[in-house]
Protein backbone atom coordinates (compact mmCIF):
# COMPACT_ATOMS: atom_id res chain seq x y z
CA UNK A 1 0.00 0.00 0.00
CA UNK A 2 1.11 3.55 -0.76
CA UNK A 3 2.12 6.03 1.88
CA UNK A 4 -0.26 9.14 1.61
CA UNK A 5 2.06 12.23 2.26
CA UNK A 6 1.26 16.06 2.70
CA UNK A 7 2.75 18.03 0.79
CA UNK A 8 4.21 21.82 0.97
CA UNK A 9 4.26 24.27 -1.71
CA UNK A 10 8.39 23.66 -1.84
CA UNK A 11 8.57 19.87 -2.06
CA UNK A 12 5.34 19.89 -5.07
CA UNK A 13 7.74 22.31 -6.99
CA UNK A 14 11.28 20.14 -6.36
CA UNK A 15 9.34 16.88 -7.36
CA UNK A 16 7.41 18.24 -10.50
CA UNK A 17 10.35 20.87 -11.55
CA UNK A 18 7.28 23.96 -11.99
CA UNK A 19 7.96 27.38 -10.72
CA UNK A 20 5.06 28.35 -7.86
CA UNK A 21 4.03 31.15 -10.55
CA UNK A 22 3.37 28.41 -12.66
CA UNK A 23 1.75 25.66 -10.63
CA UNK A 24 -0.64 28.39 -9.30
CA UNK A 25 -1.39 29.49 -13.41
CA UNK A 26 -2.06 25.55 -14.22
CA UNK A 27 -4.25 25.61 -10.65
CA UNK A 28 -6.49 28.21 -12.12
CA UNK A 29 -6.54 26.41 -15.57
CA UNK A 30 -8.04 23.24 -13.50
CA UNK A 31 -4.73 21.07 -15.24
CA UNK A 32 -2.83 20.75 -11.61
CA UNK A 33 -4.31 19.78 -8.40
CA UNK A 34 -5.50 21.97 -5.89
CA UNK A 35 -3.99 22.47 -3.10
CA UNK A 36 -6.08 21.73 0.78
CA UNK A 37 -5.92 23.59 3.74
CA UNK A 38 -5.13 21.65 6.39
CA UNK A 39 -7.89 21.61 9.36
CA UNK A 40 -6.78 23.50 11.99
CA UNK A 41 -4.66 26.10 10.20
CA UNK A 42 -6.71 26.73 7.22
CA UNK A 43 -4.06 29.42 5.81
CA UNK A 44 -1.24 27.05 5.54
CA UNK A 45 -1.95 24.18 2.32
CA UNK A 46 -0.91 21.12 1.05
CA UNK A 47 -1.28 18.67 -2.07
CA UNK A 48 -1.71 15.10 -1.28
CA UNK A 49 1.16 13.00 -2.87
CA UNK A 50 -1.05 10.85 -4.31
CA UNK A 51 -2.86 13.20 -6.66
CA UNK A 52 0.90 14.71 -7.39
CA UNK A 53 2.11 11.81 -8.38
CA UNK A 54 -1.14 11.10 -10.89
CA UNK A 55 -0.98 14.35 -12.43
CA UNK A 56 3.08 13.49 -13.17
CA UNK A 57 1.76 10.53 -14.80
CA UNK A 58 -0.77 11.91 -16.79
CA UNK A 59 2.17 14.33 -18.14
CA UNK A 60 4.10 10.92 -19.04
CA UNK A 61 1.19 9.43 -21.06
CA UNK A 62 0.41 13.17 -22.60
CA UNK A 63 4.39 13.00 -23.53
CA UNK A 64 4.23 9.49 -24.81
CA UNK A 65 0.71 10.21 -27.50
CA UNK A 66 2.17 13.41 -28.72
CA UNK A 67 5.66 12.04 -29.08
CA UNK A 68 4.20 8.75 -31.28
CA UNK A 69 1.97 11.23 -33.36
CA UNK A 70 4.77 14.00 -34.40
CA UNK A 71 5.32 13.35 -38.18
CA UNK A 72 8.31 10.75 -39.47
CA UNK A 73 7.81 8.54 -35.50
CA UNK A 74 7.52 5.41 -35.97
CA UNK A 75 3.18 5.52 -35.06
CA UNK A 76 3.03 7.88 -37.74
CA UNK A 77 4.48 5.11 -40.46
CA UNK A 78 2.47 2.97 -38.80
CA UNK A 79 -0.62 5.02 -39.97
CA UNK A 80 0.60 5.42 -43.67
CA UNK A 81 0.74 1.62 -43.97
Amino acid sequence: MAVLEFWGLRRVMETTGVSKSELYRLMRAGQFPQSRPYLHSPKRRFWLSSDIQSWQMMQVNKGDIQELTQPGSDFDGLLNL
